[in-house]
């Protein structure tokens, strides 16, 4: 039986009611269908490229590349979340001690 690696991407950063540390979500690529896995995984690099961007709010650059994203992948959801995500961000600021989390008032 072949040594199958564990193929995975960051995806979020998220803070749940009662707790004081944001969590780092990851998504799991190996069971998504062809071809989605080899173009998530494709542009995986340029993916971690605009969360940096889009958590140090530079929402131009951020939004260019989430775009290139969903062009190589276009069932890339989460690509298309930070870009509404990323317009919305670009006309109201989030707040000034902001590092990208995404807050969850409930559980």
């Amino acid at each position: 039986q072949p040594e199958s690696k564990i193929e995975f991407r960051e995806l979020d950063l998220v803070q749940v009611k009662g707790k004081d540390e944001p969590v780092t979500i990851f998504e799991v690529c190996n069971s998504d269908p062809e071809p989605i896995r080899e173009q998530k995984l494709g542009s995986r690099e340029k993916f971690a490229e605009a969360l940096t961007n889009y958590r140090a709010q530079k929402w131009t650059a951020a939004t260019t590349k989430f775009k290139s994203c969903l062009k190589d992948c276009p069932a890339d959801g989460a690509a298309a979340l930070y870009l509404e995500r990323c317009k919305i961000f670009k006309n109201t600021p989030p707040p000034k001690d902001w590092k990208g989390e995404q807050v969850f008032t409930q559980k």
